[in-house]
C-alpha cells in the first residue's frame, strides 16, 4: 500500500510541476518537486521493507516511513530553496 501511495504522490508532484511551469508559479513547481521526492522516498522505503521481509524473514513494520520521509523532504526542501535563490544555475532536462 505504501508503494501505491508513493507512486500517487510522485504523480501529484509531476502534475504540480507542470502546472507551475505553465502558470509561471515557482512556488507550485517547488511544491511539486517536494511531492515527487516524497513519493519516491515512500516507494523506496516500501521496497526496502519488502526486500528485508523476503530476504531476512523479518517484518519491517517498525521502520517508520515518516521519520525517513522527514529527512528526505528536508533535504529536498533545501535543494528547492537553493534552486530558487540561484536561478542562473538551474539545470535543464
Amino acid at each position: 500500500m505504501e508503494k501505491v501511495k508513493g507512486r500517487a504522490e510522485q504523480l501529484q508532484g509531476k502534475v504540480e510541476q507542470a502546472l507551475g511551469k505553465a502558470t509561471g508559479s515557482e512556488e507550485t513547481q517547488a511544491r511539486g518537486i517536494v511531492h515527487e521526492a516524497t513519493g519516491l522516498a515512500r516507494e523506496k522505503v516500501a521496497d526496502v521493507r519488502g526486500k528485508a521481509k523476503r530476504l531476512l524473514g523479518i517484518d519491517m513494520k517498525r521502520l517508520n516511513p515518516g521519520s525517513v520521509l522527514v529527512s528526505v523532504v528536508g533535504a529536498v526542501i533545501m535543494v528547492v530553496i537553493l534552486r530558487i535563490l540561484t536561478p542562473g544555475r538551474r539545470q535543464t532536462t
